[in-house]
């Protein structure tokens, strides 16, 4: 089974293989015996080679996950594609990518016609606002708008800071107000950037 990640959104990319690595091993495999990993900047043909056919240990399920697929050579690319229709039912092929050079790219272009393809993009502002709440209710705390306001007119699409900076808000309150945010974050903020939001959200 050959499942395709991609887009720009790195953080929401990495966050839903890590779920699927801990989905795996909970039902198929404990210990992470038949869990691998490949990293397309790195990794030889001879590597993906071994890993796709060797066998699983204690258990015939197994759980790779390919990243950077747009930095194998051109020739490893065309390999890859010839040994992922090798791949046996029991084996979960999981490539994780950005946005391909170019879509007429014919690797992107055959894992779009994966058993599985999910697109993970920039947030609109209505869902970087909903995102912000989830964690904060994830890390049981509340959090007024303005200071939804704040955290998404500062910090925007980068998930990764937005989720360090809401696990230090709410390690120091579960209550999160406006000048709880500014303690943490130091950006200066235009007022005006929040009726450009507000706007935007309304349309969304």
């Amino acid at each position: 089974m050959i499942l395709f990640l991609y887009g720009n959104d790195s953080y929401r990319l990495q966050t839903r293989v890590q779920f699927l690595k801990e989905a795996f091993q909970a039902k198929y495999d404990e210990r992470g015996h038949n869990i691998d990993e490949l990293d397309g900047t790195q990794c030889t043909s001879d590597d993906i080679r071994r890993v796709t056919r060797s066998r699983g240990l204690f258990s015939k399920k197994r759980f790779i996950v390919m990243q950077h697929v747009w930095d194998l050579s051109k020739e490893t690319q065309e390999m890859l594609v010839l040994e992922w229709e090798k791949i046996d039912a029991d084996t979960i092929l999981c490539i994780v990518a950005e946005h391909p050079p170019r879509k007429d790219h014919f690797l992107f272009e055959r894992l779009l016609k994966s058993n599985k393809v999910e697109r993970y993009d920039e947030l609109t502002p209505s869902q970087l606002r909903t995102f912000i709440r989830q964690k904060v209710t994830e890390w049981n705390s509340v959090i007024d708008e303005e200071s939804v306001n704040i955290l998404a007119t500062s910090i925007g699409n980068n998930l990764w800071r937005l989720h360090f900076e809401l696990k230090k808000i709410t390690a120091y309150t579960k209550n999160i107000h406006a000048d709880d945010v500014r303690q943490f974050i130091n950006e200066p903020l235009d007022e005006n950037i929040f009726h450009l939001t507000d706007a935007l959200s309304a349309r969304d």
